[in-house]
């Protein structure tokens, strides 16, 4: 048994050296750092979005020009409502940071934390008092009204 496991042993040593040896050189960033002091920046009007009421606010916080992930913190009027929708190109993840609003069933307040993966409807989405979130995607966020594979239009 002492020689199996010797020999095994040698052989796991020999095969992660080996592996070792042939995996990538350590890579560099290829975006710089960012730092903001968010209580300096000014809120503005957010992007319009057909199919969305106005009113919303936000102060942008980051963009990866290469994979169109990103991060903005966002301020909903009380009232305001989102549609059902769903993102196809992306996923994003709302990290509350004040405020109340209704995700769907899930009643969400300050110190909540939501994902939402591509592909996945979610809303409507209702404010019910001014609400600040932070938003952040892994890639860009196209804008899909409904369910995802459900025809919007009716015979």
């Amino acid at each position: 048994m002492k020689k199996i496991s010797c020999c095994l042993l040698i052989f796991l040593t020999s095969a992660g050296l080996a592996a070792a040896e042939q995996s990538e050189p350590p890579r560099e960033p290829t975006l710089p750092s960012v730092h903001l002091q968010t209580e300096s920046m000014r809120w503005e009007p957010a992007k319009e979005i057909p199919g969305f009421p106005t009113g919303r606010l936000r102060k942008f916080l980051h963009l990866n020009d290469e994979t169109g992930a990103g991060a903005a913190m966002i301020k909903h009027p009380a009232g305001f409502v989102e549609p059902q929708h769903y993102h196809t190109t992306g996923a994003h993840s709302i990290y509350v940071l004040e405020g109340q609003m209704m995700f769907g069933e899930i009643r969400a307040g300050a110190g909540d934390f939501l994902f939402t993966p591509a592909w996945q409807a979610h809303g409507p989405i209702e404010i019910l008092e001014e609400t600040t979130f932070l938003i952040w995607s892994d890639g860009p966020l196209d804008i899909n009204f409904g369910t995802p594979g459900a025809s919007l239009d009716k015979d």
